[in-house]
């Protein structure tokens, strides 16, 4: 992956048009700058206390005769190099004179020196350390080139090869999701090096209702408050998702996961069919429950479009939600404790002495649990609900979520430029519902890929015994799945950037319009160890101050040489000139006869 990242000057629209100029490099081009920067800011600081001791210097100037310590002061200031020299001297002054020159007096004049040298050592010297916060303040986060950026065509799959091609992908990417969540999401989990992958580590749930009420009819669910409504909340494309964009670019997306356990008396029937045979959607559809004559109704419809063909009851019925019914069987599976979850219903007791621990052991009271689950989703314009509480399609089914959100980024009635704004997010959703199909990212196809692997109480199980599980345990389950989709999620933004080249598959893929190709594919962004982003502002800033504290130093001198020529500024240029280390010493060697011109 880290050649797919992109090197160079780009903007992160997450910090704002000035402040998200950003420098992205790689690690060891990096710390070459880190370094250079702390050995430049070395420099502008001496050359900063060059400017203080002038200014100094000719503060304390004067014609008028004084002591040995005013003038001792005069040479340190015209000859050290570095706050820290001139700290250390002017210490060793004061204590050198203690006993020969014991006047209180004395500290009061060294003590101005000795603060604004130990204020600039100490700031200089904090300034050095912080300079790596040029980098660490900008954080990992990196842009991907997308050069490859695209995603399969589903509806171009024809062929059995390919379509068995297609289905291991997407069960290989599922797998990746349920590990990230696995990993990522679990808060008793080691959290490894893969979560700091994306932007988020983790998607933020902004409702978890444990004890919601039923989303079904109420004579259908077998607790009518103790059902599970999970809610993402608006998840910003930029903030979550990495897309690269700004404020009026972007999107929100909501995700909202209804689920409770189904009862069946009353809805059931008996049937007898040959073994081996499928059950078939007819008027009445039987969902046959595998060797077992128990099956569970719905009805079908025609002219109705759905994803599956199959209408549920009046009981059932979702109109503003996709529906899934998911069956638990515990045909050959045993529990060591009684379980009286909703949906796990293991209370009746089964074989005994199975085991040389467990004398008692227990079985579901069905043979096959339903529990129904309602997904809904929904898209928001950023650009238009900053505005008005209007702006966001309906909470509802996957398309019906999509086509209902296209008056909110079209604005119709709204300026050129908003609509153009509007124009370009959708294009951007446009691609992502498309991805959403292509990586088959749904509760249904989790359920039917992942099998009894998606349940959170898998891990509990082992020889066909399952350990103690809290009453709550089908809640947990959901959860997890809830988890799963929204890592999935976050593998499709970055995935269609991050596309493989798959020759398999490689006649299937598509690419996004020329025109939208920008927006879609080089605004990804991800988080990177392997490489180090830099603030321009920062950079910029500290070069700039730094130069013209050095230019300022070596001007200040001859500036004021030609500028100040008054009888007391005379005085103190020629003070200036003498005290230096040369001068003393060409006058020490002339007073002692030995000096050679």
């Amino acid at each position: 992956m880290d050649e797919r990242v992109y090197l160079g000057f780009w903007t992160n629209w997450s910090r704002g048009p000035v402040f998200g100029q950003t420098l992205t490099t790689t690690k060891a081009t990096g710390n070459l700058i880190i370094a250079f920067t702390a050995v430049f800011i070395g420099l502008v600081a001496s050359r900063f206390w060059k400017i203080v001791s002038f200014i100094l210097h000719r503060q304390y100037s004067t014609a008028v005769p004084k002591d040995t310590i005013h003038h001792q002061r005069q040479v340190i200031l015209r000859n050290t190099v570095t706050p820290e020299a001139s700290l250390l001297a002017a210490v060793q002054l004061h204590f050198s004179w203690r006993r020969s020159h014991p006047r209180p007096g004395r500290l009061f004049r060294l003590l101005p020196l000795i603060l604004l040298s130990g204020f600039c050592l100490v700031f200089f010297s904090a300034a050095g350390v912080l300079s790596s916060n040029i980098s660490t303040s900008v954080g990992d986060e990196v842009l991907l080139k997308g050069d490859h950026c695209g995603m399969v065509n589903v509806s171009s799959i024809t062929t059995a090869k390919d379509e068995r091609l297609f289905l291991a992908n997407s069960a290989k990417e599922l797998n990746k999701a349920a590990n990230y969540a696995q990993q990522c999401y679990n808060r008793g989990a080691a959290r490894t090096v893969e979560c700091n992958r994306f932007v988020k580590n983790k998607l933020p749930t902004a409702l978890a209702d444990y004890n919601a009420s039923c989303p079904f009819d109420k004579r259908i669910c077998r607790s009518r408050f103790s059902n599970i409504v999970l809610d993402t909340g608006p998840l910003d494309s930029n903030d979550h998702f990495g897309l690269n964009a700004p404020l009026d670019q972007r999107f929100t997306f909501r995700y909202v996961l209804k689920c409770a356990p189904l009862e069946t008396d009353g809805f059931t029937s008996n049937t007898n069919e040959a073994p081996g045979s499928q059950p078939s959607l007819t008027t009445h559809t039987k969902w046959k429950i595998p060797q077992h004559n128990t099956s569970i109704e719905g009805q079908e419809k025609e002219g109705v479009p759905t994803a599956s063909g199959y209408v549920p009851i009046p009981e059932l019925a979702q109109p503003d939600g996709d529906l899934t019914v998911a069956f638990l069987s515990g045909q050959g599976v045993f529990f060591s404790e009684p379980l009286d979850d909703l949906w796990y219903q293991a209370t009746v007791p089964g074989s005994k002495n199975l085991t040389r621990v467990y004398n008692q052991v227990y079985r579901p009271r069905e043979a096959a649990s339903p529990l129904g689950c309602v997904e809904q989703y929904q898209w928001c314009s950023s650009t238009y609900r900053k505005e008005s509480d209007q702006g966001c399609g309906p909470l509802a089914s996957f398309y019906d979520a999509f086509f209902g959100a296209v008056e909110q980024f079209y604005l119709v009635g709204a300026d050129t430029s908003r609509r153009a704004s509007g124009k370009e997010s959708f294009q951007v959703i446009t691609w992502m519902v498309y991805s959403l199909i292509s990586y088959l990212v749904r509760l249904y196809t989790v359920l039917s890929c992942l099998g009894e692997r998606s349940l959170d109480s898998q891990p509990h199980i082992s020889y066909g015994l399952m350990d103690p599980l809290p009453v709550n345990q089908w809640q947990l389950d959901v959860q997890h799945w809830f988890e799963i989709i929204l890592s999935a999620f976050q593998a499709v933004f970055v995935g269609t950037a991050l596309e493989p080249k798959n020759s398999d598959l490689e006649n299937h893929r598509i690419k996004p319009m020329s025109s939208h190709r920008p927006s879609i594919c080089n605004n990804q962004k991800i988080r990177s160890s392997a490489h180090t982003s830099f603030s321009v502002f920062g950079l910029s800033f500290t070069l700039a101050l730094g130069v013209f504290v050095m230019a300022v130093s070596f001007a200040l001198e001859p500036v004021s040489f030609f500028f100040c020529k008054s009888r007391k500024h005379k005085y103190a240029n020629l003070e200036w000139s003498t005290n230096s280390s040369l001068q003393l010493h060409r006058l020490a060697h002339e007073e002692l006869g030995n000096y050679l011109k």
